[in-house]
């Protein structure tokens, strides 16, 4: 009621206007990729490659960060992020300095392997999500062969034969083969692995 009238009167009018911020985060870049090649004398070390990420917004951003092994997420010192760290608040034109770190003997064995993931980050205050795909790759000099027996057949005494090995070189780096007879590997691994 206004005064002693009863009903509705308008006693005012406000324009009401609403700006919709959208998290503009700027990423140093969109993919990692960490590439080893193990050498007979090399250590497997761990690796590292730095990460920036910086609040373009005009509001302050609260980020949460995932990645999985064999990858982590290390500050600028490249020491781990504990996980009670998250989230992360970036204020307006804050840059936030990381580095992802690749373990390259996550994997066990001499075998050539990649690991590829996505550093997800996510935002409290808005649904959208960033990626970042981190790849890693661990190469060692291996051949790869189309079967792991030969089979000469019958051979008479005092004669020769011949098979084609289609061995296969499965990386660039440089490999020694070396190939030993029968007497060779007699020598080596004695008679009784030859008639097994």
């Amino acid at each position: 009621m206004v005064g002693s009238k009863a009903g509705k009167a308008q006693i005012m009018q406000v324009d009401v206007t609403c700006e919709f911020v959208a998290p503009i985060l700027q990423i140093s870049c969109r993919e990692i990729t960490f590439r080893v090649e193990k050498q007979p004398s090399d250590v497997l070390t761990l690796q590292y490659q730095p990460l920036s990420l910086k609040n373009m917004s005009s509001l302050p951003l609260s980020v949460v960060l995932a990645l999985e092994q064999p990858f982590v997420i290390c500050d600028a010192d490249r020491q781990p992020l504990p996980a009670d760290v998250q989230p992360m608040k970036l204020e307006i034109g804050e840059e936030l300095h990381l580095s992802i770190r690749f373990n390259p003997a996550y994997e066990e064995g001499l075998n050539i392997w990649v690991a590829e993931k996505a550093l997800k980050i996510c935002f409290l205050e808005h649904p959208q999500e960033e990626q970042v795909t981190v790849r890693g790759e661990v190469y060692f000099p291996n051949l790869h062969f189309p079967t792991m027996a030969v089979d000469f057949g019958c051979l008479l005494n005092d004669t020769e034969a011949a098979l084609l090995d289609l061995s296969l070189q499965v990386l660039i780096l440089p490999v020694d083969v070396e190939s030993l007879s029968s007497a060779e590997l007699v020598a080596v691994e004695g008679p009784d692995h030859l008639a097994g």
